[in-house]
């Protein structure tokens, strides 16, 4: 089967591109991690502050108890800053995982270039050859 440089081209850009967008779409969960994760640390702190103002209105007072504040309070920044750790580290992971997918794709559809480009003057030498054999009425193939 002869295929034409041009729709060999198209055939190459196509699967590329759909392989492009297939990394790129697994590498954007990283992203949204980094989005979702304050906000579920902030949720884990608005949990715990709503334990210590609990705490503070005890039916009774003066019996509140410093360790039971403590809890809460610690339970609201302890997932605070697991959100922001959590966000930081698949923040910089996706810049770091993003930056080297561009790069290889990148290498890839230069190598794919040049592949085409090599496939396309082979296909024009040979047809040269033809139309000169034809010419001269030579068999090609000697």
């Amino acid at each position: 089967i002869r295929v034409s440089s041009e729709r060999l081209r198209q055939i190459v850009e196509a699967e590329g591109t759909r392989s492009a967008d297939r990394i790129f779409n697994r590498i954007s969960y990283l992203s949204e991690i980094a989005t979702i994760s304050p906000t579920l640390g902030l949720l884990g702190t608005v949990v715990g502050m709503i334990k210590v103002f609990f705490t503070l209105t005890a039916p009774i007072v003066g019996t509140t108890n410093v360790s039971d504040l403590s809890a809460g309070i610690a339970q609201a920044m302890g997932t605070t800053m697991f959100g922001l750790i959590v966000a930081l580290a698949a923040g910089v992971f996706y810049v770091l995982v993003k930056s080297r997918a561009t790069a290889m794709l990148m290498a890839t559809e230069q190598v794919c270039h040049s592949v085409a480009d090599q496939t396309y003057r082979a296909v024009n030498m040979d047809e040269s050859k033809m139309l000169a054999a034809q010419d001269f009425d030579d068999d090609p193939n000697q």
